[in-house]
């Protein structure tokens, strides 16, 4: 396996100046799942990790705690700026009074991120365990008129709403409450859930969205635009795009953040970023899997390039990536279920015969995302006791699974964008040789007859098999028509191109055939 070169240092990276908290968030690890004991980072203790990076653009203040109840953030935040760095981070606001608001100005603060997930008293207390909104409200409303009495332009203040089925239909309202307090941008970012309290895929709305729901964050993206607001998602996409977009069957291999980005705790604990510390299920698998080191007991310079820290990249880069860095393609096991109860080994076989040539998953993929489906209520395993073989465990769909199931295939189909290795490099030979190119059709030639083959294969196999479910057979085999007329299309093009580089090799060899004259006109 080739494994990317790490050099530098991160330019980025999180700290987090409090494990403590003044909210009790029914959707956070911090609430729901085992964790780092409680501690403030000292100001010491911080500078000691900030000088070990020769650059940083950016740095991020929070973790799992409120960075407001450090009483050294603002002393943290004018250190960095000292160096030139852009330094923000989420709070809650509980904490925000006036003269730790002026604090925060005074140290250059870029940007403050109001977390706030409800648009009633009733909502907020719910998700976030604690009855504070009028008072987080207040807060704001201070701090907004101070910074415009003073005309200071920093820290930018935004609002971010974790949407969730429980909570979605009040983000008009909270465009209006930014609105009218003053705050010109509205993030909407997905719920990272792990199957505990509201953080269970049941309230997930990434790729689960309905019509209504869809359309109730398009008709905000209209409110925003009204108002003047910035109406955007975590990351590049727009709020519809995050909840719609496909990943592929490698979600995670775009991430760029092994490699960029890394996760400091008030203990020093490394993570390899903000969603190292969900969904771990007990303290040995987090100090196991996700803690790549501890900045207190050795340099980072260690650390980044430390044995650790290469097992998780190399994990990454294969398709067996650490457990929070991979997605499942949940609805297509759901699909095969449906149809009849099966075992893992049942899953895999049907993964290679039928759907090989538009979706994969390897073992690990499947055991990881039954697993899953299992926690959420979706599916139930039975053990099958065999007299001459191994018992069989043989998962079939619940009551949930079956509803999850009819809901994902009546939900629109989003738009797709499919990345392509192949027709990229394609797009930019012509920087380079014909005979580049010419070895990458011939390539993707032997490819598409592979699949081809496989797709004939598979016909045969089916063919030859009684059917219980005639009509679920007949789409089935839509499909794969359609995905038979799309290779044969491509090996079409490719046939053709490869064909006419060829004859323009031969024409250029016979230009230079020793002998010959070549007249300038």
């Amino acid at each position: 396996m080739t494994t990317t070169t790490v050099v530098k240092l991160p330019r980025s990276i999180y700290i987090e100046p409090t494990s403590r908290c003044n909210e009790l968030c029914q959707q956070c690890p911090r609430t729901l799942l085992s964790r780092e004991d409680d501690r403030d980072l000292s100001f010491d203790n911080f500078r000691y990790i900030v000088d070990q990076f020769p650059v940083l653009d950016r740095v991020v203040l929070h973790g799992l705690g409120e960075p407001l109840l450090n009483k050294d953030l603002p002393r943290m935040v004018s250190y960095l700026k000292v160096r030139g760095t852009y330094v923000l981070f989420n709070s809650n606001g509980i904490a925000l009074t006036t003269k730790r608001g002026q604090q925060l100005i005074d140290a250059g603060l870029d940007e403050y991120r109001l977390s706030m997930d409800g648009a009633t008293p009733e909502t907020y207390a719910h998700v976030r365990g604690v009855d504070a909104f009028d008072k987080i409200w207040r807060n704001i409303r201070a701090f907004v008129t101070m910074q415009q009495e003073q005309h200071a332009s920093k820290p930018g203040v935004s609002l971010w709403f974790t949407a969730m089925k429980e909570n979605l239909h009040e983000l008009p309202d909270l465009i209006d409450l930014a609105y009218e307090n003053g705050i010109h941008e509205v993030y909407l970012q997905r719920l990272v859930y792990f199957e505990q309290g509201l953080a269970s895929s049941k309230q997930a709305l990434f790729r689960r969205a309905t019509r209504e729901e869809l359309e109730m964050i398009r008709r905000c993206e209209r409110m925003c635009k009204e108002r003047g607001i910035a109406f955007n998602a975590a990351g590049s996409a727009t709020p519809v795009e995050s909840l719609v977009r496909d990943f592929g069957d490698r979600p995670w291999s775009g991430c760029s953040r092994p490699y960029t980005l890394t996760y400091i705790t008030s203990s020093g604990n490394v993570l390899s970023c903000c969603f190292a510390p969900f969904g771990h299920r007990s303290a040995k698998e987090y100090k196991e899997e996700r803690v790549l080191g501890n900045i207190f007991q050795e340099p980072i310079e260690a650390i980044w390039h430390g044995e650790r820290y290469k097992a998780f990249r190399q994990a990454f880069e294969s398709d067996h990536p650490a457990r929070h860095c991979s997605q499942c393609g949940l609805n297509i096991i759901l699909g095969l279920l449906g149809a009849r109860p099966m075992s893992g080994y049942d899953i895999k076989q049907a993964f290679d015969r039928a759907l090989a040539s538009y979706w994969n998953a390897g073992n690990s993929q499947i055991y990881t995302t039954l697993k899953s489906l299992s926690d959420a209520g979706l599916v139930e395993a039975e053990i099958i006791v065999q007299k001459t073989r191994p018992n069989r465990k043989v998962y079939r769909l619940t009551q949930a699974g079956q509803e999850e199931l009819d809901r994902w295939l009546q939900e629109e189909v989003p738009e797709r964008f499919t990345k392509d290795e192949f027709l990229t490099k394609l797009f930019f030979c012509g920087e380079i040789s014909d005979e580049v190119a010419l070895n990458h059709l011939v390539e993707h030639r032997a490819s598409l007859l592979k699949q081809l083959e496989h797709m004939e294969w598979a016909r045969q196999q089916y063919a030859a098999r009684p059917t219980r479910r005639p009509r679920l057979l007949e789409y089935q085999m839509l499909v794969r028509e359609y995905k038979e007329a799309t290779l044969r299309a491509g090996l079409e093009v490719t046939e053709r191109a490869i064909e006419k580089l060829k004859a323009r090799k031969d024409a250029e060899k016979e230009e230079h055939v020793p002998g010959t004259t070549q007249t300038n006109s």
